[in-house]
């Protein structure tokens, strides 16, 4: 008869397996049940291994150090008077390198208002977000991405001349990369009104 241990992998640094984090090393615990006389611990990249170190009496945490990018497991499972439980696996995602490639291309419309292209490319989490920062004014976040990371938005009016404008991106662990572009925005030319009269001749 199999022992039925149930077990829960925690970590304050990493508390959602399914998130990035930059982060190359953490602690994970879990509560022990009574009865259990041993664990046994692996920490892999295959999602479903069976561990094989024992530790006797069972450890309540371990912490994994100089964790590699990318994506791994631990698995954890303990020993009572019946044998072996479940193994329980547990997750880990790890991306500690910056985005690359960052680009924001200024498109004039019709209308005179300035839409920005922006890309940015990400080895493994992928890009999240872009900030952009203009000097006076409130942040802009764009997260509605396209499939490639890809976005556009128009920027709000901007004041005549050298407008440095700063763009952050953000990939799904944190990681950023940013460039400052300039946008040039001419003086309107303001014309005085040209008044015509039309001379009726009245005979």
């Amino acid at each position: 008869e199999e022992a039925l241990l149930e077990l829960n992998i925690l970590s304050k640094e990493m508390p959602d397996e399914n998130s990035w984090y930059n982060l190359d090393q953490a602690t994970f615990s879990w509560n022990i049940p009574q009865g259990v006389t041993g664990a046994q611990l692996l920490h892999g990249s295959f999602p479903n291994s069976i561990p094989q170190v024992i530790y006797s009496p069972a450890i309540s945490k371990k912490r994994l150090t100089n964790i590699t990018e990318g994506t791994w497991y631990l698995h954890v499972r303990f020993s009572n008077e019946q044998g072996w439980g479940e193994t329980t696996h547990r997750k880990i995602k790890i991306d500690t390198t910056n985005p690359y490639e960052i680009e924001a291309l200024q498109e004039v419309q019709n209308d005179g208002l300035i839409t920005l292209k922006l890309s940015a490319k990400d080895k493994l989490s992928g890009i999240k977000s872009y900030k952009i920062e203009i000097e006076g004014q409130e942040p802009i976040l764009v997260t509605n991405l396209e499939k490639d990371f890809s976005a556009s938005t128009v920027l709000p009016t901007l004041k005549a001349g050298t407008n440095p404008i700063k763009v952050t991106a953000y990939d799904f662990a944190g990681n950023t990369i940013e460039k400052t572009i300039e946008v040039q925005i001419k003086e309107q030319e303001v014309k005085a009104p040209v008044i015509t009269i039309d001379r009726i001749n009245i005979n």
